[in-house]
């Protein structure tokens, strides 16, 4: 907390090279004085756990943990394609990419390193979120009453849910 209480003593009165080297000077001191927890000096700790330390393995050893993702474009239905299948996003994201994981059966999209959305994955050809349904069906009858917009969701929902999935 004095660190970030420092800092913000400079408020608006640094450029962003100016900030830079005030936290570079800040984190160094900081680094080089004994600490209250531990009693010793962390700059010294660190190089000496440095030693101790090993390389990471290399990629073709990593590359087995990653999970791989894929980058979709979003519809104009506010839908994405995965695997043949058709999953529903947040209608704000039409026209832009996404990407995708799939994880232990379960589809997790994300926007510019957000979570966006999570569906289950299923063999049925579209897959509808509810909110995002509504939030579509909207935008095509603007001006209708929220109320018939949401019992007119409703009656689609049924009608699609009985043949594709919806949640």
């Amino acid at each position: 907390m004095k660190f970030l209480d420092e800092i913000k003593a400079y408020s608006g009165k640094l450029n962003l090279t100016e900030l830079a080297s005030l936290i570079e000077r800040i984190n160094m001191r900081i680094n080089s004085s004994i600490h209250q927890g531990t009693g010793k000096v962390p700059i010294i700790e660190f190089q000496k756990e440095c030693a101790h330390l090993l390389p990471l393995p290399n990629d073709s050893i990593r590359s087995q943990y990653k999970i791989p993702s894929k980058t979709v474009k979003v519809n104009t239905a506010a839908m994405i394609t995965v695997q043949s299948k058709q999953y529903s996003v947040p209608k704000k994201y039409i026209g832009m990419y996404v990407s995708y994981w799939i994880v232990d059966g379960k589809i997790y999209v994300c926007f510019d390193h957000k979570l966006i959305c999570v569906h289950i994955q299923t063999e049925r050809k579209l897959n509808y979120h509810r909110e995002h349904y509504i939030d579509v069906l909207s935008s095509h009858f603007i001006g209708m009453d929220k109320d018939d917009i949401l019992n007119m969701a409703k009656e689609n929902l049924n009608v699609i849910g009985s043949v594709f999935s919806c949640e």
